[in-house]
């Protein structure tokens, strides 16, 4: 947790304006975690560095930031872009972390999910589901009422439950498993 913390604290620069930070969650050889902070890229977007693991770890999700200049939206969970981009990602990488405010999001990829993307690469149309899970987050964002929040939260539970990725969020350490409530 001291590590989101840290990441969110940076995320607002000196000059009021944001930067996403973020960096890799790898398991060492013996088992234990570390977080090794990649470098902010800018207000939009933080570019994972997938091979920064050292010798004896390997990748086990990506950390990232969601910082507003409106700060009425922070808080809000993953973008279609986050989301769709799960679908390149190794198998190994199986957690997406997102900090926004003092707000936690998790998703994470599932065996169901696995054979989706299994099943469009045996079609070799491995962009085929990044654009299916990016149509489906814009779809349902611009079908929802409500704050810009809200319409986010009702896309991202729609793409989990339709991909099949387990989705969590929650303050501090406290995470809630929200996959398979309703969805509107």
């Amino acid at each position: 947790m001291a590590a989101l913390d840290l990441l969110w604290k940076d995320s607002h620069l000196a000059d009021g304006s944001v930067q996403e930070q973020g960096g890799n969650l790898v398991r060492n050889y013996g088992g234990s975690y570390e977080f090794r902070r990649g470098k902010g890229h800018n207000s939009r977007q933080f570019e994972p560095d997938y091979n920064d693991v050292g010798w004896s770890q390997s990748l086990v999700g990506v950390v990232h930031t969601h910082p507003y200049t409106n700060r009425d939206n922070d808080g809000a969970s993953f973008s279609s872009s986050d989301l769709a981009s799960i679908s390149a990602e190794e198998e190994s990488q199986t957690l997406n972390i997102l900090r926004s405010g003092d707000m936690t999001f998790v998703v994470a990829r599932t065996k169901e999910f696995d054979k989706i993307v299994a099943r469009y690469e045996a079609d070799n149309n491995a962009n085929g589901l990044y654009r299916a899970m990016y149509d489906c987050y814009e779809n349902v964002f611009a079908a929802t009422e409500g704050t810009y929040k809200e319409k986010i939260e009702v896309a991202v539970r729609r793409v989990c439950q339709e991909f099949h990725l387990e989705y969590y969020e929650g303050r501090g350490a406290t995470l809630t498993r929200v996959t398979g409530t309703d969805v509107p």
